[in-house]
């Protein structure tokens, strides 16, 4: 099955990353020295590279490698740098940051997910991830600021509490769900923050599955 996986992982690189324009080579390397079958069921495992969303379990996904490859491109990341990311998962999202950046902080609100994706990390020895349980959409302010924040999933609105946990010029990343649309279409869209102010800009139209616990919140007034 290795072999297969290895063949599968190549095919997705070439025939879904590269096509969309990812063509960093340091985000390229990621995807293709993180194990993506490792962070699925057994039953799963087969579908790792395919181009869709994967169900984990009611409400939560992991997403394609597209579609986490299209949000990381949207900026720059040092290998410098300390990144939050809010809802981990399983850990797939974190080991391709975690592959970049100096130090990735995943916050995860459910105690399941958040056992197995440290469970997971562990077995392709990424010590530089911490795996925080609690509140995600409130971030984990105790170690900000960070230089990116990234959410992996669509949101309806951006929060002040994740805004100010960011780093001089950091960059929170996510999809913002489009007010005006009846299903799930939203914008990618970077949030910079530059001293006390923040600028927004749309990349590109998007459709992801929400991100839970983001619904009550209070959004965040430019």
């Amino acid at each position: 099955m290795t072999t297969d996986l290895d063949i599968m992982k190549k095919n997705m690189i070439d025939g879904q990353l590269k096509p969309m324009g990812i063509s960093n080579d340091r985000l390229i390397d990621a995807f293709l020295t993180v194990p993506r079958e490792i962070f699925l069921s057994e039953e799963n495992k087969l579908n790792s590279y395919s181009d869709g969303h994967i169900e984990i379990k009611e409400g939560r996904w992991l997403l394609s490698s597209l579609s986490i490859a299209r949000l990381i491109n949207t900026v720059n990341i040092s290998p410098d740098d300390i990144i939050l990311e809010i809802g981990s998962t399983t850990g797939y999202a974190t080991a391709i940051l975690a592959h970049l950046a100096a130090l990735v902080i995943g916050v995860e609100y459910d105690n399941e997910l958040a056992k197995i994706t440290e469970k997971n990390l562990s077995q392709i020895s990424y010590d530089n991830t911490v795996i925080i349980k609690k509140d995600h959409s409130l971030g984990y302010e105790k170690s900000a600021p960070y230089d990116k924040i990234f959410i992996f999933g669509t949101i309806p609105k951006i929060l002040d509490d994740l805004l100010v946990q960011l780093s001089e010029y950091g960059s929170l990343v996510s999809v913002v769900k489009d007010s005006n649309s009846a299903n799930i279409l939203g914008k990618a869209v970077v949030i910079q923050k530059n001293k006390e102010a923040f600028s927004i800009s749309e990349i590109y139209e998007e459709t992801l599955p929400m991100m839970v616990g983001f619904e009550e919140q209070e959004i965040f007034k430019f």
